[in-house]
């Protein structure tokens, strides 16, 4: 399936945090025009993700409030965000955390064998942001000095990382299995930063995946 357009899943996010968004509260939040947010919108309507409906008043044009549809609600369990979210609620032992975290990094990593056959070690990054972070407001993956990485402008569970803050350090797991290579973090949001920053080392020549 095609990635999002990043502009559309932001759209989505405000609207899902909101429960539901008018058009003059879009712009304000995102600092889009009018005309490029209905743009916007009229995609994720047709494609059965978005409904808008007039919110009744006393005097004056009613404004049209936009929420999610069931389809998009029952898209987010398959997020990062959504899965954590039912993992905490569900789980009362967090001495499990890690461990489950592993067998998802295995699973992803088992579902998704293609990534580590990739060649490029920037396009394996890449591929496990598209899946792992479906729905956060990211960077794609970049070429630097040392390596590859992509950062996250927002903290898709920043609620309960402030509690757990191995958070972090667990998703940097999931995407070392799935990668087949070790993932560093250079920035860090919960420690004030403004973006949590995701690093894959390029290998020496010749060198292999290391994580088995």
């Amino acid at each position: 399936m095609a990635e999002m357009h990043p502009t559309r899943t932001r759209i989505l996010r405000l609207i899902r945090g909101s429960g539901g968004i008018t058009l003059s509260e879009l712009r304000r939040q995102t600092g889009l025009s009018r005309s490029t947010l209905r743009q916007h919108l009229s995609v994720l309507a047709r494609d059965g993700l978005v409904t808008a409906q007039f919110i009744r008043q006393r005097t004056g044009r009613p404004p049209l409030l936009y929420r999610l549809t069931p389809r998009a609600e029952l898209a987010a369990p398959q997020t990062y965000a959504a899965f954590l979210r039912a993992l905490f609620a569900a789980m009362g032992d967090r001495s499990r955390i890690e461990e489950v975290f592993d067998e998802m990094g295995e699973h992803l990593a088992a579902r998704h064998p293609e990534i580590r056959r990739l060649p490029d070690p920037g396009a394996r990054l890449e591929a496990a942001r598209r899946i792992f972070f479906p729905d956060a407001e990211s960077t794609a993956v970049e070429q630097t000095e040392a390596g590859y990485q992509f950062s996250l402008y927002t903290c898709p569970l920043a609620a309960v990382a402030m509690e757990f803050r191995d958070l972090c350090c667990l998703a940097r797991g999931v995407l070392e299995r799935m990668t087949g290579a070790e993932i560093g973090q250079t920035e860090w949001i919960l420690r004030g930063d403004p973006r949590c920053t995701f690093e894959l080392r390029a290998p020496a020549s010749g060198e292999q995946a290391r994580i088995a």
